[in-house]
């Protein structure tokens, strides 16, 4: 589970699991995760997969030991974290993969399919969206970036988190909420303002999703007040072969709230494309 490796791109080591065996398979975590978000799924994952789930830089263990000015360097620009990442699965094999990005990681899941899509064998947007920010979103992130980079990651964050859960989850499972938040201790605002920068400043990806040639899975909660399921839906029927999941009663993190769901619809989508 705990298998990690490190990768060497422009300057910045880039931390990573790889798990498993066979058919490669790539997990991006979301904004103030690591890819310790995708513990349960790794463990599922990897009985039937090789599984590679780095920290993106500025995330985790990819910010130790790396100058400041190269983790931003790559933090503030998706396409320059896809390139990341598509260099990362070069290194590690020549196959084609299936790439799934968690909120931000399906932006940078979208950037890869959009610069490096003939290593892809499919797409997944778990609780992701193709859409770019609104004006009053971008407005939300500029205030929130200035207030990261003043007070730093986790005051916003303690704050962020809890809304991220549906009802059910938030009302059942404090403590593992809790210990999320805790998580982000580490977190240095310069970094997470940087992210927020990007997702800022990221295209509308759905003209990708009209001409996309690969599966792709759209993983819904009807409670995510992140990406919307109404946004969601109405990119659905854009790709020629899509797969889509809804799951009840759950909000922006299905990995936790859904996992058992979860972990059968990305088997499943998994196999269907490899």
């Amino acid at each position: 589970m705990h298998s990690q490796h490190q990768f060497l791109y422009q300057n910045v080591l880039i931390r990573y699991r790889d798990v498993g065996g066979g058919q490669p398979l790539l997990l991006l975590h979301g904004f103030g995760e690591t890819a310790a978000i995708w513990d349960l799924q790794i463990e599922a994952l990897s009985k039937a997969f090789r599984v590679i789930a780095p920290d993106l830089p500025g995330s985790g263990t990819s910010v130790a030991g790396s100058e400041a000015g190269h983790i931003i360097h790559l933090a503030c620009s998706l396409n320059r974290m896809a390139d990341a990442c598509s260099a990362l699965m070069q290194h590690i094999s020549d196959q084609p993969f299936v790439v799934l990005g968690h909120s931000m990681g399906g932006y940078v899941a979208l950037c890869m399919a959009a610069q490096a899509g003939h290593q892809l064998c499919g797409l997944g947007l778990i609780n992701s969206t193709a859409f770019a920010d609104t004006a009053a979103k971008k407005e939300s992130r500029q205030k929130g970036a200035a207030f990261m980079l003043e007070n730093g990651a986790y005051p916003f964050l303690r704050t962020a988190i809890p809304s991220l859960f549906g009802k059910a989850f938030t009302s059942n499972e404090s403590d593992r909420i809790e210990a999320l938040i805790e998580d982000a201790r580490p977190f240095d605002g310069r970094y997470t303002a940087a992210y927020y920068q990007a997702m800022m400043a990221r295209k509308d990806q759905t003209t990708l999703l009209e001409g996309i040639a690969i599966p792709v899975l759209f993983v819904i909660g009807d409670e995510d007040v992140a990406a919307p399921m109404a946004d969601v839906l109405k990119q659905v029927q854009l790709p020629p072969i899509a797969h889509v999941i809804i799951l009840n009663g759950v909000g922006h993190m299905s990995m936790w709230e859904a996992t058992k769901a979860l972990n059968k619809a990305l088997l499943k989508f998994v196999k269907d494309c490899v």
